[in-house]
Order: structure tokens, then sequence, then C-alpha cells
């Protein structure tokens, strides 16, 4: 019978089964299952579903932080457009567990995109429009996955 988790949430799959694997492992250390290498591929795979998250969710917040706070004028469409790829990207990987995962980890995904615009505004002589940035995230969950919402360009009024 199929597992139906596998094709519902396969990071909680690879999680669940990558215990059940260590429990049978301890049990059954004699069954001639390479047991050590499974359980890290296993893991593997979670951990790599839980950066991918992460990673698509930095660059969507790098990107409505350039669109908030950045005065240059002609990467815009460029910024809307991999925002708008990103989302898809990061709606179609998440799942129940990654969901769950990337909720509690937003304030140190938001960290990391906020040093990097900080640095990439750096770059492009924008220092001083880089100390506007936020120090705490200003965007939500919701926010982040919403095809329809944006954050307001450079000295315009917050969407209500």
């Amino acid at each position: 019978m199929p597992d139906t988790l596998y094709d519902t949430d396969p990071h909680a799959w690879a999680m669940r089964e990558a215990d059940k694997l260590r429990g049978v492992a301890r049990l059954h250390p004699k069954l001639g299952l390479d047991f050590p290498h499974l359980i890290e591929e296993l893991d593997g795979m979670a951990g790599a579903d839980r950066q991918r998250v992460e990673s698509l969710a930095g660059a969507v917040m790098q990107h409505l932080l350039l669109l908030e706070h950045s005065p240059a004028k002609d990467p815009r469409r460029h910024w809307q457009s991999e925002v708008v790829d990103y989302r898809t990207r990061l709606r179609r990987a998440l799942t129940g567990t990654l969901t769950n995962h990337l909720v509690e980890r937003m304030d140190a995904v938001f960290d990391d995109a906020r040093e990097a615009v900080r640095l990439k505004m750096a770059f492009y002589g924008e220092d001083d429009a880089a100390k506007g940035l936020p120090t705490a995230r200003p965007y939500t969950f919701e926010q982040l996955l919403d095809r329809h919402w944006w954050p307001p360009a450079p000295g315009a009024q917050p969407q209500s």
C-alpha cells in the first residue's frame, strides 16, 4: 500500500523514515543494511528541503527590501519579476512541515536577507538608503506568499 505522506509531505516522510531506520538499526544491527548511510541520506533530503524553502523565502525578502528601500529605478521591474518567480517556487515547495519550519525561521531568514541587501546596496553607493533598512522583520508569512501584495516604493505611503 503506497504511503500517502510521501505524496503529500515528502519532508515529513523523510524525517519519519529516518527515525524508523534509527529504531530498526538499534534493534537489528546485523541485518546487513547500511543504516548509517541510509539515515544520513534521508536526513540530508529533509535538510535540503528546509534549506530550499529558507533560500527561496530569503530571495523574496531581499527583493521586497530592494523594492521598498533602494532608490534605483531601472532594476525595479526585474526585482518584481524575480519576486513573482520566487513566490511561485516557494509556494510549490512548501508542505505542512516545511511551512511550520519556515514560520519558525522567518526572523533568522530576514536577518540574513537584510544583511545581503545592505551589502548589495553598498556595492551601488546606496549606503544612506541602506541605513533605512528595518532591523525587525517587516513582512508577514502571508505577505511573503501573496501574489498581489507589494511593499511601498521608496517615499510612498504604505499600503493599508
